[in-house]
């Protein structure tokens, strides 16, 4: 539920007589987007060898490799292809469903701004950085 709050303003607007906007507020970018769809993806991607090689009869050499090194989750092996592969889904989840070009051009198009950063290409490098 962490969550780094990156500062937004929104320029006044005068229509007639009246002001509208000129409020601040925050874009809520989670700290952990992707929650636990990487490591569902994860565990599921180490199973398939530990299936393919239950499903095959016989005793052949990459078999025992996988059931001695795959199939348990104590060995170093398993653990290191677990996280390798937890961090690559959390990356990849990330850049596919949260897009800074597009939240930078809904804020240009509705007057707002991150204090410091231009309007635009600079707020979408921004927020890509942060993320």
């Amino acid at each position: 539920q962490a969550q780094r709050r990156i500062p937004v303003q929104y320029a006044k607007r005068m229509i007639g007589r009246r002001s509208y906007g000129g409020t601040s507020t925050y874009i809520p970018l989670k700290v952990n987007q992707a929650g636990v769809i990487p490591v569902i993806f994860a565990s599921s991607l180490l199973y398939i060898p530990a299936l393919i090689a239950q499903f095959s009869s016989g005793t052949s050499g990459w078999k025992t490799w996988i059931e001695a090194h795959l199939v348990r989750g104590d060995h170093p092996i398993y653990v290191t292809l677990y996280f390798l592969l937890i961090v690559f889904f959390a990356f990849f989840y990330v850049a596919i469903s949260f897009n800074p070009g597009e939240v930078a051009d809904n804020m240009k198009k509705y007057g707002g701004f991150i204090p410091g950063i231009r309007a635009g290409r600079p707020t979408a490098e921004y927020l890509s950085y942060v993320l």
